[in-house]
């Protein structure tokens, strides 16, 4: 509710690709893959990743 009382009209998010357990729990909740974008190059990382992009329309 408090993104819909704010007038938005959806949520974008994104999740680590190493979370894999993640994109799943999102799509429960009505989230959907739209793209991927590289993973910032400045954060050491322990294994390659990238982020998943998801959104979710709300209203």
């Amino acid at each position: 509710n408090f993104f819909r009382e704010a007038g938005c009209i959806s949520i974008d998010l994104r999740v680590i690709s190493a979370r894999t357990p993640l994109p799943a729990f999102y799509r429960h909740l009505g989230y959907v893959e739209t793209g991927n974008a590289p993973f910032a190059s400045d954060v050491p990382a322990k294994v390659p990743c990238h982020y998943i992009l998801m959104s979710k329309t709300i209203g």
